[in-house]
């Protein structure tokens, strides 16, 4: 009965690893909600967009429903997003949702327009600096598209399924801050229709008070250690 709990357990735990690097929904009752927010600035943000809308604004520019950044950078170029909320929160998790240009004829627009490569999270801290809380590199997959040279795609997700679409939801050690950045690396070169990232939404949710939620990485390695000590006891028991 013992054993068969730990193995339970184990498959239980590489599950809810394997769902949980997938993007919740985005939400308008976040703690980053534009509402929240105080002070923002931009400094590369495309003259069509409006940098609250990564925060659930819906503004009447062009780029309704996004934040999109100018497209004259350079490859490699790091696009940050600074705001200032109307009063500090500790955060424990963040989730964030991009797209790229997805793909067909016949630019085969993807990840190269409208796409970054690497993110990170910052906060100020209280004698006003600059403190890393979570980075990300490499992201997406490559893949062969049409015009037969090989492209990084984010790949989709649970709830935002094409391919142009990325979706990361993960936590953090629990963090005490009212100014808060974001940076997204540039994955193309700059090209004057569609290079700057696209960013759907950032939202920040308060630290509940509870242990803070693993990295999928660690508990699929929990998972796979409980289920080595589930078959190290059944080899004892035989």
């Amino acid at each position: 009965m013992k054993k068969r709990l730990i193995a339970g357990l184990a498959i239980g735990i590489t599950i809810l690893g394997i769902s949980s690097a997938n993007a919740l929904v985005i939400s308008s009752t976040d703690a980053w909600q534009y509402s929240n927010i105080s002070n923002i600035s931009a400094p590369t943000i495309h003259s069509d967009s409006n940098a609250l809308n990564m925060f659930g604004n819906i503004s009447a520019n062009t780029e309704s429903t996004n934040a999109v950044f100018n497209d004259s950078s350079i490859k490699g170029f790091w696009h940050t997003i600074e705001w200032t909320l109307d009063s500090a929160i500790t955060l424990g998790s963040f989730n964030l949702v991009a797209s790229h240009d997805g793909t067909g004829a016949p630019y085969y627009r993807d990840q190269n327009f409208r796409g970054f490569g690497a993110f990170k999270l910052e906060y100020k801290d209280n004698n006003g600096v600059w403190q890393e809380l979570y980075s990300k590199n490499s992201i997406g997959i490559t893949a062969t598209l049409g015009d037969g040279a090989t492209h990084p795609v984010y790949g989709g997700g649970v709830n935002y399924t094409q391919l142009w679409m990325y979706e990361l939801y993960d936590s953090v050690a629990p963090t005490n801050a009212t100014t808060w950045r974001a940076s997204f690396q540039q994955y193309g070169a700059a090209n004057y229709h569609a290079s700057g990232p696209r960013i759907l939404e950032l939202d920040g949710y308060v630290y509940n008070g509870g242990p803070p939620v693993p990295e999928p990485s660690t508990i699929l390695l929990l998972g796979t250690g409980l289920a080595g000590l589930a078959a190290i006891g059944r080899r004892k028991n035989n």
